[in-house]
């Protein structure tokens, strides 16, 4: 293979993550880049192995350690992150202060930020980075949201109306608390990692919990009331990835036109509804964009949440009566602000996928040789398997791991080479690329000659 610019691109949360970055990624292989994409634990294997000091890595997010990005500066020529837990509906962007440890800025080439509401934030409240390097282009992901994109999901919409013929309504939770234990464990992590918290952050991430659970309760006896309600078709709730599924699983097993799905992107099951309720996450923002008419539960969200620009985007609900008048209207109507996004999202023409694969290709180094992947022997494999037992005995938890759930939630399925061909196929249907499954969990991605 030729010499080209590597980009290293780890997926956290694949059913939140995976689509939009495949998209970047074909971007970037048209700038003639090669793209590595796969979980964190398979991407930093290959960057630990590699001997060249080049290539741009893509980190998802804050809350990582100062070693981390100390070893990662040592293997690329440059680290840009795009932090996607800071969303366009966060009641407070004081929260972006909280999230880069110790010196973890000094080896960082990029912030990349949603909007101008938050890149202003950033440059207020993060002093270790220089203002020139923090940039607001949008994510991809919202630029897949638009309409003109809808036909990347058609094909997952036509499985879902085969499997649910009748009409459903989508709920998309985010809680994120929904026991006790993740209660407990969640606080005392927001503590222990990251940067330092004041004790009026620490009071109030608290709350904010303790409130998300109780709104929890109280919504699972909304649903008894919707499931008894002959008027209401079938509601499919959709899990944030930070809560326990088995626990919803559990709550509405008698339910009768209650669902809890948890498969793949949450894009074509908004596509494939009649309709989004949610508490004013950010999935309404992607309702609004993709066209989509959504209602907001103003009785289940917290409190904090009413400042957000979510309620502004949907028709307010407050009652059962409210859902059944809300599901008869099948219109969908726009706000008449054109404008009212303008603070919290960048939307150029440009688009946020092509502005970000220029800047990380700028950041890239020099081309090189493809980065060969070396793969694990018996012995390290025995040792990693060892290694896991060992800890499951112990039953110690450092803060990292407090409130963790299955692995599942986060990679579902794993990176497979059907689904990056796939995607690519219905994104870029006059392109081809070279795809290749590496490891387990890891693809490369080129732009065939």
């Amino acid at each position: 293979m030729s010499k080209k610019k590597e980009v290293y691109i780890p997926i956290e949360i694949k059913p939140r993550e995976f689509v939009s970055q495949i998209f970047l990624a074909g971007k970037l292989a048209k700038k003639r880049a090669r793209v590595f994409i796969g979980s964190k634990s398979s991407i930093d294997y290959m960057i630990h192995n590699k001997y060249h000091f080049e290539g741009v890595y893509l980190y998802k997010g804050g809350g990582s350690t100062s070693e981390k990005f100390k070893n990662l500066s040592k293997k690329v020529r440059s680290i840009v992150v795009m932090d996607q837990e800071v969303t366009p509906t966060l009641f407070s962007y004081k929260y972006i202060r909280t999230r880069f440890v110790g010196d973890t800025l000094k080896y960082v080439s990029r912030l990349y930020y949603v909007g101008p509401k938050a890149k202003q934030s950033a440059i207020k409240l993060l002093k270790h980075i220089s203002p020139d390097k923090i940039k607001d282009f949008g994510w991809p992901k919202i630029d897949l949201w638009k309409p003109s994109m809808h036909h990347v999901s058609m094909d997952y919409v036509k499985k879902i109306h085969s499997e649910f013929s009748e009409n459903f309504i989508l709920f998309s939770s985010d809680f994120g608390i929904n026991s006790k234990k993740l209660l407990e464990e969640r606080s005392i992590r927001y503590e222990l990692v990251g940067e330092k918290k004041t004790i009026e952050e620490l009071e109030n991430m608290r709350e904010n919990f303790e409130v998300s659970y109780q709104k929890f309760i109280q919504f699972l006896n909304f649903l008894k009331e919707i499931d008894s309600d002959s008027r209401i078709p079938l509601i499919i709730v959709r899990p944030h990835p930070s809560e326990d599924i088995s626990i919803w699983e559990e709550k509405i097993a008698k339910f009768k036109k209650i669902k809890v799905i948890y498969e793949g992107d949450i894009t074509p099951w908004l596509l494939a509804s009649n309709g989004l309720l949610h508490r004013g996450c950010t999935t309404s923002l992607q309702a609004y964009i993709s066209e989509k008419k959504s209602g907001y539960l103003k009785n289940f969200a917290n409190e904090n949440k009413t400042d957000t620009i979510a309620p502004q985007l949907s028709h307010e609900l407050k009652s059962i009566e409210d859902i059944r008048d809300w599901i008869k209207n099948r219109s969908f109507k726009f706000i008449s602000n054109k404008n009212i996004l303008s603070d919290v999202i960048t939307l150029s023409e440009k688009g946020a996928t092509e502005a970000m694969a220029e800047d990380m290709i700028l950041l890239a180094g020099n081309e090189v040789n493809s980065s060969k992947i070396k793969k694990k022997t018996i012995f390290a494999k025995i040792l990693q398997k060892i290694f896991t037992v060992v800890k499951k005995i112990s039953n110690k938890k450092n803060p990292y791991e407090l409130g963790n759930l299955p692995t599942y939630n986060k990679m579902q399925d794993g990176i497979k080479f059907a689904e990056v061909q796939n995607h690519l196929l219905h994104m870029y249907p006059e392109d081809k690329f070279y795809i290749k499954e590496l490891i387990k969990d890891l693809c490369v991605i080129e732009l065939k000659k």
